[in-house]
């Protein structure tokens, strides 16, 4: 709290300075920079009243509602130093008992959702490549069979038509039964087992897939049959590291990936949450509607988010808020607005999302953001929503936590958990998930850089949520940095295992680029 009192101090020194040195001659004013100016004040002044009345400021004041939820259950603690797996596990021994630790098992859990749900993301954008090189590879004529299946599945996957690659399969290949069973029609076990249905539970597997492909094949349709314990226990002895369709031997072998199969973790980890919020109303309905979302069932998210039409009488505690860029109840009901956008949009209804977003709030650079994020479904976005210099946001939200006084009780737990750092974090990462859906990936890893705790470079941290790290891995294949990538997904594999398969894959097509280059093995592996 002291540097950051420092730097409040530095600032009133420069602006000092500048009231007091003379100029020589007067300028006419810029009408564009006036005005941009006194925009910029009415949003100082409308951030530092909602800043004023937030939960953050309030805590600065005093720290005892921290103090007592985290107290609750050894789930908080985990989510704190950003431990998610572990905050999961903390929170679902308490969840019966405690409304709060249920809503953090929820958070926890769609946190690795979503982590996983970009994972899913980084095999399919990668898989075109594996193809490739595996169409590179000696004898690749007998493998083109199980290529045209897993760009089956890649169509699939995309909500594309598939029956083109499907039709490269010949009746005799091993693959054939497979491609069989992805027809719209079939109707047989091994169908609902691709389908990721409960119905395909006791379907096997035809020669061709491994085992770790089964597993995956089967964990999707516990999920689908509801038996989430068995899929989490059976999730937690996959080999995330394992192929589904392997192909070749030695240093020639490839190992493909069911991009399907791929958002495995995504629907365990979503279905969980629904689940712990299946007895739940009020403000948690969010969080829901968000994990029903991710499952496909679009009717029924918006069905979670009709529930919050009327905001919920009781005020949100902090176990909605904190670690969130809600900073308080109106910031959710916005929440619960754009997602309603966003669910609209994937129904096709594009003039019921633009309505939804026109309703949204935009006074204040955070509210922008989530218009913009919203807006982003529909192709509209305001790319200057977020400023370039984060610290235009941030400052008014230090000075409100400095108001409350040198001498705050709450001011050093602020400090030591970096929660104004990781509210403006989440806000800006919001804002870098718009600025992908406008196709403008390189001022998102910029974006997402600059939200990243520099003490832990591409690690996780406190800061550095898993699903931030697995976007900024995303979003850097998709500028061509796959270097980068790599680093981010190997020093997160620990804490999210799933995240090396697409490490794995990414080593492969950066061998097979080194070999192209120098007509060498030597680099394979790095």
């Amino acid at each position: 709290m002291g540097r950051l009192l420092n730097r409040r101090a530095s600032w009133l020194a420069v602006a000092g300075a500048l009231a007091l040195s003379g100029c020589p001659e007067k300028k006419k004013p810029d009408p564009v920079a006036t005005a941009a100016a006194a925009q910029q004040a009415v949003e100082t002044a409308a951030e530092r009243k909602r800043f004023d009345a937030s939960w953050l400021v309030a805590l600065a004041g005093d720290p005892k509602p921290l103090v007592a939820l985290a107290e609750s259950s050894d789930g908080w603690r985990s989510l704190f130093t950003g431990e998610t797996r572990a905050a999961l596990d903390g929170f679902m021994d308490d969840a019966e008992a405690s409304a709060d630790a249920r809503i953090g098992a929820a958070r926890a859990a769609l946190e690795l959702a979503r982590a996983h749900a970009r994972i899913g993301f980084l095999v399919r954008a990668l898989t075109p490549k594996m193809l490739e090189v595996q169409a590179s590879r000696p004898g690749a004529e007998a493998g083109a069979p199980w290529r045209a299946y897993i760009e089956a599945r890649l169509a699939q996957a995309r909500g594309e038509d598939a029956s083109k690659p499907s039709s490269k399969i010949p009746t005799d290949a091993p693959a054939a039964a497979f491609a069989a069973a992805m027809a719209p029609e079939a109707t047989t076990p091994l169908a609902a087992l691709l389908r990721g249905q409960a119905a395909g539970l006791d379907a096997e597997l035809p020669p061709g897939g491994t085992d770790a492909y089964a597993a995956r094949l089967q964990i999707r349709a516990l999920v689908d049959a509801g038996k989430l314990k068995e899929a989490r226990a059976r999730f937690g002895r996959l080999d995330p590291k394992a192929g589904d369709i392997v192909l070749g031997t030695g240093k020639e072998q490839v190992a493909l990936r069911d991009p399907v199969a791929a958002d495995v973790g995504a629907r365990l980890y979503a279905a969980l949450t629904v689940d712990l919020l299946a007895d739940t109303g009020g403000w948690p309905l969010l969080l829901k509607a968000d994990a029903l979302r991710m499952l496909g069932k679009t009717d029924d998210a918006l069905a979670a988010l009709d529930g919050l039409n009327t905001p919920p009488a009781d005020a949100p505690g902090l176990a909605m808020l904190v670690l969130t860029d809600a900073l308080e109840a109106d910031d959710l009901v916005a929440q619960a607005g754009a997602l309603r956008a966003r669910l609209l949009a994937d129904k096709g209804d594009q003039a019921g999302a633009g309505k939804a977003v026109d309703a949204l709030p935009r006074e204040t650079i955070g509210q922008r953001v989530v218009q913009a994020w919203a807006g982003s479904f529909i192709g509209r976005v305001d790319a200057e929503a977020f400023p370039e210099d984060r610290t235009r946001f941030s400052r008014n939200l230090i000075d409100a936590v400095t108001a409350v006084g040198d001498d705050a009780p709450g001011a050093a737990t602020l400090a030591e958990l970096m929660l104004v750092d990781r509210y403006v974090d989440v806000v800006q990462r919001r804002f870098a998930d718009a600025l992908v859906r406008m196709d403008r990936p390189a001022l998102a890893v910029k974006m997402r850089a600059a939200a990243e705790d520099k003490t832990s470079a591409q690690a996780p941290s406190a800061r550095n949520a898993l699903s931030a790290l697995a976007a900024a891995a995303l979003d850097n294949v998709g500028i061509g940095r796959p270097r980068v990538a790599l680093k981010y997904l190997s020093r997160m594999s620990e804490a999210l295992p799933a995240a090396a398969g697409p490490a794995d894959m990414l080593r492969d097509l950066l061998s097979h680029k080194a070999m192209e280059q120098s007509g060498s093995s030597a680099t394979v592996g790095q």
